[in-house]
Order: structure tokens, then C-alpha cells, then sequence
């Protein structure tokens, strides 16, 4: 039973880290879009 708990809680870190590297990663690129928008004068 604890062995479950442990796989359990272990994929929801992994869920967590992912969830905040796909977010830190599509605000990098909105970023990029903008800074690039300015250097082209809009």
C-alpha cells in the first residue's frame, strides 16, 4: 500500500514539474514574440 502512495506521490511531482516547465517555456516565447515585434517597429 505504501509502495502505491510512493509511485503516487512521485508522478504528481513529475505532473508539477512539467506543468511549470511548459508554462516557464510558453512565457519565454511570448516574450521572444514581443521583444522581436519591438526590434521590427510595431
Amino acid at each position: 500500500m505504501d509502495f502505491f502512495i510512493l509511485i503516487f506521490i512521485s508522478t504528481m511531482n513529475f505532473l508539477k514539474m512539467f506543468i511549470i516547465f511548459t508554462a516557464v517555456r510558453r512565457i519565454f516565447i511570448m516574450l521572444d514574440i514581443k521583444s522581436a515585434l519591438l526590434e521590427n517597429g510595431f
